[in-house]
């Protein structure tokens, strides 16, 4: 039974390339689940995004630049905070699968009673890793790190937002 399971799951692999041509350009938008770790302090929310991607010559690499907002609450309910990047992603394709870097910039707004509390802001890098379907849907996961205020390794934010979206070409 193993067998035919793996077997089945190979034969999804090999059509996978003919359900997609070469990336498309577009316009996309994403929603999904953040979770982050910043000084010690855990969140989980949601994430809403957009981006524009741009295919280069051959088809094997877009550049996508994007936009991206979140919404968490620390764990234990007594801080809600937002995290905001904006930043490009390189993406390498390999059939209908993207994978490739990513550099951005975010700010980082703690809210309290409907006010913001503080803001921390800086450059960050990360990865990227999805599938866009041939009819423009797209699931996907990005893992978001080194994000510092003006580099300042004590604290770092790390984050992982998965995501369901969908593009127009």
């Amino acid at each position: 039974m193993r067998m035919l399971t793996g077997i089945r799951f190979l034969l999804l692999l090999a059509a996978l390339p003919a359900l997609r041509a070469d990336p498309a350009n577009g316009f996309g938008l994403t929603v999904g689940t953040v979770s982050a770790s910043q000084g010690g302090v855990a969140s989980t929310g949601g994430s809403l995004g957009a981006d524009a991607q741009f295919c280069l010559k051959g088809g094997t690499w877009s550049i996508n630049p994007y936009l991206m907002i979140s919404m968490e609450k620390e764990k234990d309910g007594s801080e809600k905070r937002s995290d905001n990047l904006g930043g490009v992603q390189f993406r390498r394709w390999v059939g209908p699968v993207y994978f490739g870097p990513q550099l951005f910039f975010h700010d980082r707004l703690l809210l309290s009673g409907g006010n913001v509390t503080n803001s921390q802001y800086g450059p960050g890098a990360g990865v990227v890793l999805g599938y866009e379907a041939r009819g423009g849907f797209t699931v996907g996961a990005q893992l978001d790190m080194l994000e510092s205020q003006f580099l300042n390794t004590v604290d770092r934010r790390n984050a992982v937002r998965v995501y369901l979206g969908y593009r127009w070409h």
